[in-house]
């Protein structure tokens, strides 16, 4: 289903699968410790979908993020949603698997557009920003000279904006988070390392993109 070893920020990671858990409640566990992820076939039971393992490898990969970017454990509930967020985005989104920026991307039901601006039009005051995200209009705003910048390097910033989308999401309908507990910036931390982990393992992608449609729609998104 997957390779027995992966790359996660630099770091080899043994997956072990498929993993009997004591607890029929748990679908994987990250062990930092001993570099091992381990994941299980079956709930309550009952035989998990390829669909639910492969989005729990990506739960445990951001247990890693969190691990090796924050001296504190983050809500769980930030991390489940997170991961579960860019599950969904990977499966909705061609350019995540072919480095384009795109002109439009879409984050779960919501289509945001990407928009070159300069800085005098966005009235803000520091000469290096590099994106500002707009959410009245889902927009994604960004410093135009970014547009000549190397295209990984625009590539990155764009999922950064978008981590950022989706940390808007989850917090503000929701009352089992504090606002404080984790902030743009530390999603911004975070998204290097997705970024890294989809760069070092375009298995993923492929594995899931092949296997699976969207779920919340099938409307394309225009790429350049």
């Amino acid at each position: 289903m997957f390779p027995k070893v992966i790359n996660i920020c630099g770091f080899d990671y043994d997956i072990i699968f498929p993993y009997d858990f004591k607890s029929s409640d748990r679908l994987g566990l990250c062990d930092n410790g001993n570099r091992k992820i381990y994941l299980t076939n079956r709930h309550k039971g009952s035989n998990l979908s390829e669909q639910y393992i492969h989005e729990s490898l990506l739960h445990e990969v951001f247990h890693v993020f969190e691990y090796l970017y924050y001296p504190d454990d983050i809500n769980h509930y930030i991390i489940e949603k997170m991961s579960t967020m860019w599950y969904q985005f990977i499966l909705d989104n061609k350019f995540i698997s072919n480095d384009i920026v795109p002109k439009q991307v879409k984050i779960g039901p919501f289509i945001w557009n990407v928009i070159d601006m300069e800085e005098e039009m966005l009235n803000i005051d520091s000469e290096d920003w590099t994106f500002y995200i707009d959410y009245t209009n889902n927009n994604f705003l960004f410093n135009h000279l970014t547009r000549h910048d190397k295209k990984k390097s625009k590539y990155l910033h764009l999922m950064r904006a978008i981590s950022c989308a989706m940390l808007f999401y989850i917090i503000s309908p929701n009352d089992e988070t504090d606002d404080d507990e984790i902030s743009e910036i530390d999603v911004v931390a975070m998204t290097t390392g997705i970024y890294q982990f989809l760069r070092s393992n375009s298995w993923y992608i492929d594995l899931i993109k092949v296997k699976y449609k969207s779920l919340l729609g099938r409307k394309k998104v225009k790429t350049e």
